[in-house]
């Protein structure tokens, strides 16, 4: 919460802040609810949850077969606002139609009769659909080689890594070009890799001189894309 407050107080008033966010369990085998708490503490220190969206990872780390529960297989991602004068941009992150748009009057089947009725036109996207709220992809676990002195011969892997296109919609849709974008825990530098790319800037916090380290060294390589 320290530091959610403190997102809080550098956010822009029409900014937004995406919490990717899993679970643990305590030593009696009970789930800590870390999310579900931690979400109503930002509700009520004034942060408004517009989306809590599902991170389904389709190659979730193995657990031991011994274990007395269903295996783990997501995460939660929280999108939170400071208030409803968010800026939303919808058509950066439209999901194409798996087939040609079409202009249709939607049918619904009446409760008292065999017949059916039209209701307004249905008139879809060009660009696409709105995506769901719950987002099926991998999970990239990256273990970085240490050579400084305070670590020799150790590899240093990261517990929270997320794959670029996991936030990609989230960058696009709620910032714009030359925005500044704030990730408080950077990690390897995922989340300024992709503010680069498409143009925005980055600022970013972290304890691991290790991880700060392959951050320049990503963001260095980047190219920007323009969309």
């Amino acid at each position: 919460m320290t530091v959610m407050s403190e997102c809080k107080r550098v956010l822009k008033e029409n900014g937004s802040l995406f919490l990717v966010i899993g679970d643990s369990y305590d030593e009696n085998g009970s789930l800590r609810q870390i999310p579900n708490r931690l979400s109503t503490r930002m509700a009520d220190d004034g942060w408004i949850l517009r989306n809590t969206l599902i991170w389904y990872k389709t190659n979730a780390k193995p657990e031991n077969g011994r274990i007395k529960r269903w295996g783990t297989s997501y995460e939660y991602i929280f999108f939170f606002v400071r208030s409803m004068d968010y800026s939303f941009d919808m058509d950066k992150i439209r999901v194409p139609y798996t087939t040609e748009p079409t202009r249709h009057a939607p049918r619904h089947h009446k409760t008292n009769t065999s017949t059916f009725m039209n209701q307004q036109t249905n008139l879809q996207h060009p660009l696409g659909r709105v995506p769901r709220d719950f987002i099926e992809d991998d999970v990239i676990q990256t273990s970085f080689s240490q050579k400084e002195k305070f670590v020799p011969d150790e590899k240093l892997e990261h517990g929270s890594t997320f794959p670029e296109k996991l936030i990609r919609p989230f960058i696009l849709a709620t910032s714009k070009e030359n925005d500044l974008v704030l990730d408080p825990f950077i990690g390897s530098g995922t989340t300024a890799k992709v503010s680069l790319e498409n143009g925005r800037t980055c600022v970013g916090y972290e304890i691991s001189p290790v991880f700060v380290d392959t951050s320049y060294q990503r963001c260095g390589k980047v190219k920007v894309i323009r969309i």
